[in-house]
């Protein structure tokens, strides 16, 4: 009995999901939206860990998870974790903001872990991108062509490009 309600679950999941490209581009849609409400809210609470550890000075490695830290600019926003992984002079002249693709990606991998989709890799969904002109970080999925996750350092702001 429950071999053929797997059976019959399985052909209807076929039939109504895989092979029904509006409902699959439905659920993606889905996705990546929880994915920017995931990230907005990751931004936030950087931030208020930056603000609880603000007193000591800190804008290099504030906040630790294994080997990797989170580097912060003078707002209180995350902008890479290369300072601490390269050792590079923290210069908060030329460091408020972040400045490459790079930075946009080890973003994204440290605030959403190991959960969420991975970034600029070969088998992965969202790509990140920096846009020079709008000095914002922009994550897209590859599998959504007109939708975009934007996130803007110096003032913390994240926001989503999607259609109606």
């Amino acid at each position: 009995m429950v071999i053929l309600l797997l059976l019959f679950g399985g052909i209807f999941y076929y039939r109504l999901y895989i092979r029904n490209p509006s409902i699959m581009g439905h659920f993606e849609q889905q996705t990546f939206q929880s994915n920017y409400r995931v990230f907005k809210n990751a931004i936030l609470h950087a931030h208020l860990h930056f603000q609880t550890h603000k007193t000591r000075g800190c804008k290099i490695d504030c906040w630790i998870k294994g080997s990797v830290g989170l580097d912060f600019n003078s707002f209180g926003y995350p902008i890479s974790t290369r300072y601490s992984q390269q050792n590079l002079p923290f210069d908060p002249l030329i460091s408020d903001m972040t400045n490459n693709n790079q930075d946009c990606a080890q973003i994204w991998q440290f605030l959403m872990g190991p959960l969420h989709h991975t970034i600029n890799t070969q088998k992965s969904d969202y790509r990140a991108t920096f846009h020079h002109p709008s000095k914002s970080c922009v994550y897209r999925s590859v599998k959504l062509s007109n939708s975009s996750i934007i996130y803007k350092s110096q003032q913390g702001k994240v926001q989503l490009l999607a259609p109606n």
